[in-house]
């Protein structure tokens, strides 16, 4: 939904782009390292070191057909299955997490007789993973 945003510049009201296949109602982004704690010898932290970055999406939406998951034709719908790599246009990067390529963890569809075909998925960015 379009909305006028007023008082503060630079805000960001709803999802910042479309997917192709489906209707795209929430994005969840979660940026993430691994961390290893290095310690003394009377056991406290001396160091801490963050590697292997990579960003985890929850999205969830409405089924569009012909071309949502159902058929397998676009967009999200051709690499919706584990392991598939994904064009996602809601990648938002920041310095850890710029690149890559987005990978599909899973995808759940739901049918049922008193609502629209829905979807939910979880896919991860790797930012060091730069061909499929």
């Amino acid at each position: 939904m379009a909305a006028t945003t007023i008082g503060i510049t630079g805000t960001l009201f709803g999802i910042p782009a479309a997917e192709v296949g489906v209707i795209i109602a929430t994005v969840d982004r979660a940026s993430q390292r691994q961390k290893k704690e290095i310690l003394n010898n009377t056991g406290d932290i001396a160091a801490v070191g963050y590697y292997a970055p990579k960003a985890v999406y929850s999205i969830a939406g409405a089924l569009l057909f012909p071309n949502g998951f159902a058929s397998g034709l676009s967009g999200l719908a051709a690499s919706a299955y584990p392991g598939g790599v994904l064009a996602l246009a809601n990648v938002m990067n920041d310095p850890s997490t710029t690149g890559g390529h987005v990978y599909a963890d899973e995808f759940t569809q739901r049918f049922v007789n008193d609502d629209f075909a829905k979807f939910t998925g979880t896919v991860t960015q790797y930012p060091s993973i730069t061909s499929p």
